[in-house]
């Protein structure tokens, strides 16, 4: 089963209810301080913060509330549950019919001298990238390599939504722009 990890402030959403429909998925909804006490959607288990705090993880007090990291919790949950792998997505974010599908083939590496990478760059010719990446990266000119294409072993797959990917503030606020990503494009891992 490949458990999809997903935090939600709202009532299942159209996209939590196709994910909780997905044969061989197993859908890992972790709440927050917003989120509807009355929670719950077919197939889909659902973490209370209640229910954070009983699972003796060592990291729910280290994690505010009302903030994403929370989705910490549902990795280390499905790790604790024998996951070989994760999928990681959002509540907004309605699959393809092919989402998910995960294939044995080799992989480019991406090997990267500085500590981030824009992986939107890899997707995309447009100027746009990831939630997260430091606001100095945003213009800088990466220096990445590639190595040739093997076979890895993948602990976090991280899917992207075409219209409205997971972007930050700054970028909401300057370009604002709704995102195709190459669906022709191949999947790329991010060296240790």
């Amino acid at each position: 089963m490949l458990p999809i990890v997903i935090t939600s402030i709202f009532k299942p959403t159209k996209a939590i209810r196709a994910f909780s429909k997905r044969k061989g998925s197993k859908l890992i909804v972790v709440a927050d301080a917003k989120t509807p006490k009355d929670w719950q959607a077919k197939n889909a288990e659902f973490i209370s913060v209640k229910d954070q705090n009983r699972l003796n993880l060592h990291l729910e007090e280290l994690l505010p509330l009302n903030n994403y990291a929370r989705k910490n919790l549902g990795y280390l949950y499905a790790m604790r549950n024998d996951s070989q792998i994760i999928a990681e997505t959002d509540d907004d974010n309605i699959p393809y019919d092919n989402w998910g599908q995960i294939n044995d083939d080799n992989y480019k590496i991406i090997k990267n001298n500085d500590t981030f990478v824009n992986i939107y760059s890899f997707f995309t010719k447009e100027h746009v990238w990831p939630r997260g990446l430091p606001l100095d990266y945003i213009q800088k000119k990466q220096k990445i390599s590639e190595s040739v294409n093997k076979k890895v072993k993948i602990g976090i797959y991280q899917y992207m939504a075409d219209l409205d990917p997971d972007v930050d503030a700054i970028y909401r606020l300057t370009l604002n722009k709704q995102i195709k990503f190459n669906k022709k494009a191949k999947s790329v891992v991010l060296d240790k």
